[in-house]
């Protein structure tokens, strides 16, 4: 089972965890994205272990935005994944998303959207193109600063 614990950052985001044995998914989240991902359990997504495991390889963790509203007589989420460097502030250059709206206007619906979206949006997600990607950033990075 997946837990979620919350670290803070310098950055003013939650980095946070997600345990499956034997592989920890790591995640930086704003913290009403962490309060979420904490009030609605396990990450859903297809092939967590497999994708845990590519993560861990690549040194690279996800980048989770998103927020979640109600207007008017509908609830609405958005999530934005990313990946990036687990230690250093650098990020891939490809990002992958999910809206999804609901016809129950509250803020618990639209919380529960969020955690829809943010899952949906790492099904999305093509993991080794955003390793490409994220190694292209390192390298253009480590140029920059010789």
């Amino acid at each position: 089972m997946l837990k979620h614990s919350v670290c803070a950052t310098a950055l003013a985001l939650a980095a946070c965890t997600a345990n499956a044995a034997p592989c920890t998914v790591l995640y930086n989240a704003p913290p009403h994205v962490t309060r979420v991902l904490d009030a609605n359990g396990d990450f859903t997504f297809r092939d967590l272990d497999a994708i845990c495991t590519k993560l861990e390889k690549a040194n690279a963790r996800l980048y989770i935005g998103g927020d979640a509203t109600v207007r008017g007589k509908s609830a609405i989420a958005w999530a934005l994944i990313r990946l990036g460097d687990k230690q250093l502030r650098v990020m891939s250059n490809k990002q992958d998303y999910a809206t999804l709206q609901g016809n129950k206007p509250t803020q618990a619906a639209a919380d529960g959207l969020l955690w829809q979206a943010i899952n949906n949006a790492v099904d999305e997600m093509d993991v080794d193109a955003h390793i490409v990607s994220l190694n292209a950033s390192r390298a253009a990075v480590k140029a920059a600063t010789k």
